[in-house]
């Protein structure tokens, strides 16, 4: 932590994001501290302390090496801007989901699009009323543990998870997210399961990438989506053969599988499922040299296997055609 004091550019740098950050607070007259007065007042002196903090602290560098008093107070200031910071975070997340709000001052109910980023100390992300939100993205958030939706949003489309470590579930989508169409999930790697059996039926596109324990969950129980048409799933490392028969809908039209380092076979049963498919690629599945049956679908138009994978010479050979 002392190493950092000897570079005074750093602490300055921080002061100013921190200033950044509070200012809008301060001077948003609806926002969601408006009705506790006390609050402000404790975020008004600290933008005045700041300040001050900022004219001292060339002098506070020159010092701290002959005067441990001064260096022992830019470590206690370093440490007050870091919580500074993180509480600043919390209250800019709490303003985006607050509930009891008048539309016409938050805004929430015409809110299209929501991101929630690096928001190191937030471990729960309540999600409120926003009946027109489409697009929702969460990503770098290292302590949230679950996302709460007390109730439906209605108009959500599009939501994306990402490099959130510490997120050990989602909620039911097909009652939360009714109108869904596109879910990116990724480097989530905690995440077991689903909450239900069966998707939201508006679901076309799902992205389950660097999430391990899901791409498991995914392959040994099957995914239940009757609307779903394009699926890249990634890594698994405990999966032999794929797809069984039955384990992936019947509309999915692209299919990509990616890092599957212990697939041996190619399941044609749980392809010929799949008369829909017209496009598939497998990257990264260096194991990969047997087909369960003489041919791949002839729905499928559009094949891309990894070089490093036997199973595309393979099929070259026999079959005369290329697999790009």
């Amino acid at each position: 932590m002392a190493a950092k004091l000897e570079g005074g550019a750093y602490l300055s740098s921080f002061v100013d994001a921190v200033l950044e950050k509070l200012s809008p607070i301060l001077e948003d007259d609806d926002f969601v501290l408006e009705e506790n007065d006390s609050a402000l007042e404790l975020l008004g002196r600290l933008e005045r302390s700041l300040y001050d903090v900022g004219s001292v602290l060339d002098d506070a560098e020159l010092k701290q090496f002959s005067d441990k008093k001064v260096k022992k107070w830019l470590v206690d200031l370093q440490d007050a801007l870091y919580k500074a910071d993180d509480l600043l975070d919390e209250l800019s997340t709490k303003a985006a989901t607050a509930t009891q709000r008048d539309p016409d001052q938050l805004q929430h109910k015409s809110l299209r699009e929501l991101y929630v980023e690096a928001c190191d100390s937030l471990k729960l992300l309540p999600l409120g009323d926003f009946p027109n939100l489409k697009k929702l993205m969460i990503s770098k958030c290292q302590s949230m543990e679950c996302v709460v939706v007390p109730q439906a949003l209605p108009s959500l489309q599009y939501l994306s998870i990402s490099e959130c470590p510490s997120l050990v579930s989602l909620p039911a989508l097909t009652l939360t997210v009714p109108q869904l169409e596109e879910l990116h999930i990724c480097d989530c790697p905690e995440i077991n399961c689903f909450a239900e059996e069966f998707l939201p039926p508006s679901l076309k596109t799902l992205e389950v990438t660097k999430c391990q324990k899901l791409a498991s969950w995914i392959t040994s129980k099957g995914l239940q989506s009757e609307g779903l048409t394009h699926l890249w799933l990634g890594p698994c490392f405990d999966v032999k053969s794929f797809p069984r028969e039955g384990c992936l809908p019947a509309s999915l039209q692209a299919l990509k599988l990616s890092n599957f380092p212990n697939l041996e076979t190619l399941d044609c049963k749980g392809l010929h499922h799949l008369t829909s498919l017209k496009s598939l690629a497998i990257t990264d599945c260096e194991k990969l040299e047997n087909i369960t049956e003489e041919h791949l679908l002839p729905s499928i138009e559009h094949i891309y296997i990894g070089e490093d994978c036997p199973l595309r010479w393979k099929l070259a050979r026999r079959d005369g055609r290329p697999m790009v």
